[in-house]
C-alpha cells in the first residue's frame, strides 16, 4: 500500500486499511446442498450487516439473513410470512471475518448446482445500519436511535414473529407514504415515519401493534461515492431519463411509486447489479417481491454510467411515463490505484529503513527514560557511583 507524507525520523508502521463494505456488495456463487463457504470480504463477523440471497435460474425465495437476529434466521421479501429457523446446520449458519458459511439447502440458499447471488450490506456509517427493537405504542411515534450518522433514505421493517407486510419508507415519497417490499403494489399515503441522523421515528400502532421485535434495515440518504437514494420520472421512450447519482453504480433498485393519472398498474420492484451483468446493458432484473428466476431480456435495459445511469427501455416498472420511480444506487467501488514513481521510492525507503529507525527511537527513549530513572535515583539517596554500577551490571 501506498503511504502519503514525508519521510521523518519516527517510526512510522503503514496505516490500517478502513473496513469498506462497497468490494463485497455483490458476490455470485453456485450452491452445493452440503458445507459452503463464502468469501465476500464483508467482515460480518465484527462489523454485521444483512445478507439477501436469490437463486438466480430456479423459482426459490428471497431470503434475509442478518447479523441482529443471528444465524439460521432468515425471513423472505417475496411474502409477508414471519422469521423462520433453519435445524442442525442448514441455512447460513456462520457470520464470518471475510463472508459467511452455509449448511445443507433450506430455503434456496444453496440448492445443489444452482448460481445464486447474496448481496451482502456491511454495517457502516454513512452506507447501512440494521436494528431490531420492540414495538411500543406508549407514544404516537416511536423513536428508534440507529448509527448510520446521516439521515436514512430508505428504511425497510418487518414483523419478524408475525405475518404482515415489509413497511418501507424512502425520503423521495416521505413522512406521509409508503411502500410494501413483499407485493407489487404502488405507493400508499399515510403519515408514518419521521427520520433525523440519529434515529428514526415509526407510528407502530398504525403497522405492529405493541411488543413484537421488528427488524429494520436502514440505507443512508446521500453520502458521495457511496449511495444515494433518490426518484426519477419516466418518460415511456427507449431513450429513457439520464440519472446523476455522482458515482458509477454497481447495485440499483428501482420501484414504481406514483403512477400517471389514469394509469395505475402495479409494478414489481427491479434490482440489477454489475456481477451479473458485468457490462451495459444491465439487464438480467431479479425481484424482490416475487419468487421466480433471473429474467434477462432487453425490456430491463439500464446503462451504469461513471456518474449515474440512464433508461433504455419503455418498460413500465422502470420508466412508464409521467410515473414517479424511487431508487437506491450503491456505488461500485474505485478501482485500484498503482504507485506513482515518487509514492513507490518513498515506500520503499520506509520499508527498508523500518528496522533501523525503530531501533533508533527505541534507544533514545530508553536514554530518556535513564536520566528520569537517576534523577529518582538520587532522590532516594543513592550515589552516581551505585546508579552507573547498577545500569553497567
Amino acid at each position: 500500500a501506498g503511504t502519503s507524507g514525508p519521510i521523518s525520523d519516527t517510526v512510522q508502521p503503514e496505516p490500517a486499511v478502513p473496513v469498506d463494505p462497497l468490494p463485497g456488495l455483490v458476490t455470485l456463487y453456485t450452491g452445493n446442498n452440503t458445507a459452503n463457504t463464502i468469501i465476500t470480504g464483508v467482515n460480518l463477523d465484527n462489523d454485521g450487516g444483512l445478507v439477501w440471497i436469490k437463486g438466480r435460474d430456479t423459482n426459490g425465495m428471497n431470503t434475509l439473513w442478518d447479523t441482529a437476529r443471528g444465524v439460521s434466521k432468515y425471513i423472505k421479501s417475496n411474502d409477508g410470512a414471519r422469521e423462520t429457523t433453519t435445524s442442525g446446520q442448514s441455512g447460513l449458519n456462520s457470520f464470518n471475518a471475510d463472508g459467511f458459511s452455509l449448511g445443507p439447502n433450506w430455503a434456496g440458499e444453496n440448492v445443489a448446482d444452482s448460481s445464486t447471488v447474496a448481496w451482502t450490506f456491511g454495517k457502516a456509517e454513512g452506507y447501512f445500519d440494521v436494528v431490531k427493537f420492540t414495538s411500543s405504542t406508549a407514544t404516537t411515534f416511536q423513536t428508534v436511535p440507529h448509527s448510520l450518522g446521516t439521515t436514512p433514505g430508505f428504511i425497510i421493517t418487518k414483523e419478524i414473529g408475525g405475518d404482515g407486510d415489509w413497511y418501507c419508507y424512502h425520503s423521495a415519497i416521505g413522512d406521509g407514504g409508503y411502500l410494501t417490499l413483499n407485493t407489487n403494489a404502488l405507493s400508499t399515503s399515510f403519515d408514518l415515519w419521521r427520520t433525523s441522523d440519529t434515529d428514526f421515528q415509526i407510528k407502530v400502532s398504525s403497522l405492529y401493534g405493541d411488543g413484537n421485535e421488528i427488524i429494520a434495515y436502514l440505507f443512508a440518504e446521500d453520502t458521495p461515492g457511496v449511495i444515494k437514494c433518490g426518484s426519477y420520472i419516466g418518460n415511456g421512450s427507449n431513450n429513457g431519463p439520464t440519472i446523476t447519482t455522482g458515482f458509477e453504480p454497481q447495485w440499483l433498485l428501482i420501484k414504481k411509486a406514483i403512477p400517471n393519472s389514469g394509469y395505475d398498474f402495479t409494478s414489481s420492484w427491479v434490482i440489477l447489479d454489475n456481477k451479473r451483468n458485468p457490462s451495459n446493458p444491465r439487464n438480467s432484473a431479479l425481484f424482490p417481491d416475487q419468487d421466480t428466476p433471473e429474467n434477462t431480456t432487453t425490456s430491463n435495459n439500464v446503462d451504469f454510467n461513471s456518474d449515474g445511469f440512464t433508461i433504455g427501455v419503455s418498460n413500465e416498472d422502470i420508466n412508464g411515463t409521467n410515473n414517479t420511480l424511487i431508487y437506491v444506487a450503491i456505488a461500485a467501488p474505485p478501482a485500484a490505484r498503482s504507485q506513482t514513481n515518487e509514492e513507490f521510492v518513498e515506500s520503499t525507503a520506509k520499508f527498508l529503513t523500518y528496522d533501523n529507525r525503530k531501533q533508533v527511537k527505541e534507544g533514545e527513549e530508553a536514554l530518556s527514560d535513564r536520566e528520569e530513572l537517576e534523577e529518582e535515583l538520587i532522590k532516594k539517596g543513592l550515589s552516581k557511583d551505585q546508579i552507573t554500577k547498577l545500569f553497567n551490571d
